[in-house]
């Protein structure tokens, strides 16, 4: 698997990172988005496709699974209820 190093200092908020991942993978959810910290610069952050995924393990709904066959944390939005856990139990803040 192809890994990408983003230098987060030199980031500027264009989204062309989001669009890269959602044409590559021939999706309309993205896995990855950009954020203001608390220092208002932008910042990209990159699903890190965990062993132990809490994301997974915190969804009610069965929305997010790992992919047994790819490794890959994979996402419904027809079984998403929106209630933001998978987002808050990510060690990795995406």
């Amino acid at each position: 698997m192809y890994r990408i190093k983003i230098d987060r200092s030199r980031c500027i908020g264009c989204l062309t990172c989001v669009t890269a991942c959602v044409v590559s993978h021939e999706s309309n959810d993205a896995r990855n988005r950009v954020v203001i910290d608390s220092q208002s610069k932008c910042a990209p952050i990159f699903c890190r496709h965990c062993d132990k995924p809490e994301c997974v393990y915190t969804c009610m709904t069965g929305a997010m699974h790992k992919n047994t066959d790819t490794g890959f944390i994979e996402y419904d939005k027809g079984k998403c209820a929106s209630c933001y856990m998978c987002i808050m139990a990510c060690p990795t803040g995406y």
